[in-house]
């Protein structure tokens, strides 16, 4: 589940080139070539891509602890609220200043 929200924050927030990689750690990397991720979430979207293969190929990788599931969530709403929560309220302050610093004629 949280790899698919990885790879479904590529499409929506990725670059043309980012969404037109053939794996998602491509698509990771190439966000954070384009400064579309700070390294920092790179290095967690990897990981939880990572272990979303771990997921869908258990008998290769071995399982995923509750803890660490758990962890991977944390990381995933993290992102989230980067990418989306945090771009939204600035736009909304930056408005909320626009509106009071020209008030209607």
């Amino acid at each position: 589940m949280l790899r698919t929200a990885l790879a479904l924050i590529v499409k929506d927030k990725g670059s043309e080139a980012a969404s037109n990689k053939n794996t998602l750690h491509a698509a990771i990397k190439q966000m954070v070539d384009d400064g579309a991720l700070w390294e920092s979430f790179g290095d967690w979207a990897t990981h939880i891509r990572q272990l979303g293969n771990a997921g869908a190929h258990q008998e290769a990788f071995g399982p995923v602890s509750m803890d660490e599931a758990n962890d991977l969530f944390a990381l995933v709403q993290q992102l989230l609220e980067f990418l989306y929560v945090q771009p939204e309220r600035v736009a909304r302050a930056r408005a909320q200043r626009t509106a009071v610093a020209s008030p209607p004629e």
